[in-house]
């Protein structure tokens, strides 16, 4: 907005502050302006708007306006003495000064952001992350300046990760929000969401998902381990999982566990996720969910459940439910059944009854869950038709026209429905009636299963055209539908969960429409054949500081189906933990095991998989150390005479060309006399550990001949060549000189 103040030139004042006083610097001397009347208009000045050199004309409103009554401007009016103004300038970010919005940095180091910034009057900062202003938070020390920003975050972690946004305004333009990213290379954050699933007897299946923050690294494993509820230490159960679950067996029954899982990237492992409760792998199953009553008669009821979320370790051998009249305190047995529906008869009319649901395995029973009170009465629904398009039940059709009527009726149970003309029978066309029964259950395999039943004993007067075949699983309550086009009276139903337990139903269809269901009974989704028998005891050889090969039979029993492969386990002497050692499914009956650590004493066991599962493990190998091969001496050299007497000798020889990789112990001496042919030992006090030997207690006048032999860790070596015979005798020496005889 310009003032038409011919006389003046007016300039509009801009400011960040909030002061309501300024400072104006006139000639020298300093005055101060109250601003509290102009405060209203949003006006502000700072200090750092005026230069020395400005004359203030008007600093009030209402004066400016009786002065000039043209101008309508609510501004201070100031006259330049020296003929500058200082100019304005958006707020922005200074790109000839060198920065940086991407930063990538250890955990444990300081990062300092710094934003050059621009602008007049000066920009006002904000840094916030996310929606939250980190002004106030003691953890960030920001520093501004005319000309830059500053964000100092002391030591950061993987928390600190993520973007950052710095807002610049200073009433010229619009702000400016410039976004900085902090990259945080540290291990991962906690694991999230780990949950117990499938506990069966000795075993489990944990769930979790990845972390929301991994360090600024991919992930590369997980680590799962457990604990009894009574110890304070961990196990390890395995630090090789690469995906969010892990099958963890081998439980004892009689134990409760806690278990975490920690992830793990290239900059280390992260904290870990652990259970709330403890879980025993063995138990009395969790309550039935979602029980509702299914129908009602005169003198029964019909209640519906959907299986617990585990069954204990045990299979669910059927359901127990228990009544009670409204009138009364106690519970009564009513009836057992093996479905997750069951019709509960012999009740009273009229009454007013409760209802509760176990579950029940080997170990007991579970948690009940509840229902009612329910009314024991008959829900009859009378048949009606409705004649809505047909008033007064009249139909008006031209001579040879042919005649279509779609007649809605309703009624429970379901009306028997007959047509007559004239006292006449009409076929009623409508859909089929249910296909006859019972289903059967042609081959039951893991992932599939094949299915038959017959045909309805009724189409509804038009040909049947094809039958649906629907699936679910006895611990939902929902229907899904595997195919809707099915032509012959059999299906093969693909893509079922091993282990699962599944009821099917079957609809016939012609053109008029969708039979009633024939559903079938439960049925475990499992091959037939069992799992293999053990393989044999494994054997070690060829065992080296690290690493040792193991051989085994194959079962005696292959379940029924072949032998996909075999697994091994290690575990050390001292350990009580079985260790998995091959990655992928083993072929041959043979495997060499690495990665093992010197001086430790290992056993191994093996078991099979077929296509039913696992095998029992294997007994356990003999204890193995790891350790490098050694090999016995060679022989030392040929043993000689150095002293030779009536009843002894003094042999020596030299050490053997190779020691075996292993310290000589000591020597063995063995002598043998002329005419024998059996070596005997040369007895010592002590071992002969030197390269010579003094033999006693010889005969004078026989011959002997000697061999050695050396040994070391890894046994005796060969002996040396046999010695020249040596006879004992005393050494002989030259005759004395004649002794001089004098004659007198």
């Amino acid at each position: 907005m310009d003032c038409r103040c011919p006389e003046h030139q007016q300039y509009r004042v801009h400011s960040g502050g909030t002061d309501p006083w300024c400072r104006v610097r006139v000639c020298g001397q300093v005055h101060q302006q109250d601003w509290s009347q102009r405060a209203q208009s949003g006006v502000r000045q700072t200090e750092n708007s005026y230069r020395e050199g400005w004359q203030l004309l008007h600093h009030d409103g209402a004066l400016q306006r009786q002065t000039h009554p043209h101008c309508d401007l609510d501004w201070l009016v100031l006259k330049s003495l020296c003929g500058t103004f200082l100019p304005t300038e958006e707020a922005d970010v200074d790109l000839d000064v060198p920065m940086s919005t991407q930063y990538t940095v250890r955990a444990g180091r300081d990062v300092e952001v710094f934003i050059p910034l621009k602008g007049r009057p000066t920009p006002g900062v904000t840094w916030r992350r996310g929606e939250r202003n980190i002004a106030a938070d003691t953890r960030y020390t920001i520093t501004s300046t005319e000309r830059a920003t500053t964000l100092l975050i002391p030591k950061v972690t993987r928390d600190d990760c993520g973007k950052y946004l710095l807002e610049i305004e200073n009433g010229v333009g619009e702000p400016k929000i410039i976004t900085v990213s902090l990259k945080v290379l540290d291990s991962p954050s906690t694991c999230q969401k780990l949950m117990v699933k499938n506990v069966t007897r000795g075993k489990l299946t944990l769930s979790w998902e990845a972390p929301l923050i991994d360090g600024g690294s991919p992930i590369t494993k997980y680590i799962v381990e457990k604990k009894g509820s009574t110890m304070k230490a961990y196990q390890m159960v395995t630090d090789e999982c690469v995906s969010t679950s892990y099958k963890v067996s081998g439980l004892e029954e009689d134990i409760a566990y806690f278990f975490r899982v920690s992830a793990e990237n290239e900059f280390g492992v992260g904290d870990a996720c652990e259970t709330s409760e403890p879980v025993r792998a063995t138990e009395t199953p969790g309550a039935v969910k979602d029980l509702v009553m299914l129908d009602s008669t005169r003198s029964s009821v019909t209640l519906q459940w959907t299986r617990p979320d585990h069954d204990g370790g045990s299979h669910i051998s059927e359901y127990v439910i228990e009544k009670r009249n409204e009138n009364n305190v106690s519970w009564t047995f009513a009836t057992t059944c093996k479905r997750c529906t069951c019709e509960v008869t012999g009740l009273q009319e009229d009454s007013e009854m409760n209802f509760r649901v176990y579950a029940k395995n080997e170990k007991g029973t579970s948690d009940f869950s509840q229902i009612g009170p329910i009314t024991v009465m008959d829900f009859i629904i009378p048949p009606e038709a409705c004649l809505g398009d047909y008033p007064n039940g009249e139909l008006a059709v031209r001579v040879g026209q042919n005649i279509h009527i779609e007649l809605p009726f309703k009624g429970k149970p379901r009306p028997a429905i007959s047509w007559t003309t004239d006292n006449k029978t009409v076929t009623v066309l409508g859909p089929p009636s249910v296909p006859v029964g019972p289903i059967h259950f042609d081959e039951i395999k893991a992932q599939n299963v094949i299915i038959s039943w017959n045909e309805p004993k009724e189409d509804g007067g038009g040909e049947i055209t094809c039958y649906s075949v629907e699936k679910r699983e006895t611990s939902q309550a929902n229907w899904k539908m595997v195919c809707s086009s099915v032509v012959r009276t059999s299906f093969k139903v693909p893509n079922l969960v091993k282990g699962t337990v599944y009821q099917f139903r079957v609809r016939a269809e012609n053109k008029y429409g969708v039979s009633e269901p024939l559903i079938s009974t439960e049925v475990l989704a499992q091959h037939q054949y069992k799992p293999p028998g053990a393989p044999g005891k494994p054997v070690a050889y060829n065992v080296t500081s690290d690493g040792t090969t193991i051989r085994w039979e194959a079962p005696g029993f292959d379940g029924g189906s072949p032998i996909l492969g075999y697994h091994v386990e290690k575990k050390d002497r001292n350990s009580l933990l079985w260790q998995k050692v091959n990655s992928t499914i083993i072929s041959n009956k043979e495997y060499r095991v690495i990665s093992l650590l010197e001086g430790l004493e290992y056993s191994f066991r093996v078991y099979a998989e077929n296509n039913a599962g696992f095998s029992p493990v294997s007994e356990q190998s003999k204890h193995a150390l790891a350790i490098s091969p050694v090999a016995v001496p060679e022989a030392p050299g040929t043993p000689d005479s150095t002293h030779l007497t009536g009843n002894s000798i003094t042999l020596c020889w030299t050490r053997p060309r190779s020691d075996g990789g292993n310290e000589i112990k000591h020597y063995i001496l063995e002598r043998r006399e002329k005419k024998s042919l059996r070596w005997v030992k040369v007895s010592a006090k002590r071992p002969i550990t030197e390269l010579r030997h003094r033999v006693t207690h010889l005969t004078e006048g026989n011959e002997y001949e000697f061999r050695v032999m050396a040994e070391n860790g890894a046994g005796v070596g060969p002996a040396s060549g046999t010695s020249r015979l040596f006879k004992c005798r005393e050494p002989t020496s030259s005759p004395s000189a004649p002794t001089v005889i004098k004659v007198s």
